[in-house]
């Protein structure tokens, strides 16, 4: 069963930086205010991403499926991938939501 956690942590992995690498590549490029306001979406879809990567590989001992429909269920919203994650440390996720958890994808 970790295996699938980690193939589906993998594909989220995958679409962070496919994200990052569009934000990098566009940034300089956008030089109008709708161009960087889409440029900033890539780059809060790239932490969407990661949250949900992370949370899907914290929760270690609970069924693949259930861990999967959990966060798909928080949908777009970086406050609830950032509560649902089972991680010791939580700073990094109190630093994401304060910077983040208001901004709508």
């Amino acid at each position: 069963m970790n295996e699938i956690k980690k193939e589906i942590a993998r594909s989220y992995h995958c679409d962070s930086i496919d994200f990052q690498a569009r934000f990098d590549h566009l940034w300089e490029r956008e030089l109008h205010k709708s161009g960087r306001v889409k440029t900033f979406t890539d780059l809060t879809m790239a932490f969407e991403c990661t949250l949900k990567c992370h949370a899907i590989l914290s929760h270690k001992s609970e069924n693949p499926e259930e861990v999967y429909n959990a966060v798909r269920r928080c949908s777009h919203d970086i406050s609830k991938l950032c509560a649902i994650s089972n991680l010791e440390n939580r700073d990094i996720y109190d630093s994401i939501f304060e910077r983040l958890g208001n901004f709508s994808i």
